[in-house]
Order: C-alpha cells, then sequence, then structure tokens
C-alpha cells in the first residue's frame, strides 16, 4: 500500500492544477469491469514535442462496438460486445472480444484531436496545446 503525505507533497506543489491532481491521486479508484486488468494492450507514443497518440489493440472489436469519449479532463474508451451472438463451435479461442472500460486522467493542456481504426488498433491522437502564458521564459535579473 502507497500512502502520501499531503505536507510533504504541498511543499513542492503551487497552484489550483495540482490540488486537482492530488485529488485525483488520492480518490483514484480503478474502473470496474475488465478495464483494469491491462486489458487491452495500449502503448502511447509521443512524436515531436507536442503530438501524442494512444494505439489499442482490439482485434476483432468492430467500429461500432468501440465508444470514445472525453468529458472534463477524462478520455473514457470502452467496448460493449453483450449485443453480439456468437453460436460458433470453437476448437480453440484465443482472441480475446471481452468488454472493457479504459480510462485516461488528460492534462488541461490536451486535447484530443480524433481516433481511428486501423488493422485492430485503434489510434486516438492527442496534441499538447501550451497556452503562451503559461510556456516557460527566461526572467532577467535586474
Amino acid at each position: 500500500m502507497i500512502t502520501f503525505n499531503l505536507d510533504t507533497m504541498n511543499r513542492f506543489a503551487i497552484g489550483g492544477g495540482y490540488d486537482r491532481l492530488l485529488n485525483h491521486v488520492l480518490n483514484y479508484t480503478a474502473p470496474s469491469g475488465n478495464g483494469g486488468d491491462g486489458y487491452p494492450p495500449y502503448d502511447i507514443v509521443k512524436s515531436g514535442k507536442d503530438m501524442y497518440c494512444i494505439e489499442m489493440a482490439l482485434a476483432g472489436f468492430t467500429k461500432d462496438e468501440i465508444s470514445v469519449e472525453v468529458k472534463e479532463n477524462n478520455l473514457t474508451i470502452e467496448a460493449d460486445t453483450t449485443s453480439r451472438h456468437d453460436n460458433s463451435d470453437y476448437v480453440h479461442k484465443g482472441i480475446a472480444k471481452r468488454g472493457f472500460q479504459k480510462r485516461f486522467l488528460l492534462s488541461d493542456t490536451i486535447e484530443v484531436e480524433g481516433a481511428e481504426l486501423t488493422d485492430g488498433v485503434l489510434h486516438i491522437k492527442l496534441k499538447e496545446n501550451i497556452p503562451e502564458e503559461q510556456r516557460p521564459k527566461k526572467l532577467i535579473i535586474n
């Protein structure tokens, strides 16, 4: 079990953004269902200074079975297979096609640009847009 000492953490954190982050960390509970067990596998790839892509392996899923939603700072990806009727007699079934829910906490500066399902991989494109007033600046010492 991990314990947090808020007094120590608050000495190094200034501003409302950190308060919100601490609340997310301290109140986080794993999503119910199969999302907390590593299924489905995914990668987060950074390209360039401000572009990211979540690549999620979803072999066997159709676009209609997948839902991608952004609400506040939460990106939620879910798949529902309850409507799927499969009467096949499998000799071996190794491709997982179970429902899931994955949540990603996004920074205030991250925008979701789009989602695409190609060859069994869901690609969610993200871009970091840091406002000019939040960008690092060098101060001149007088």
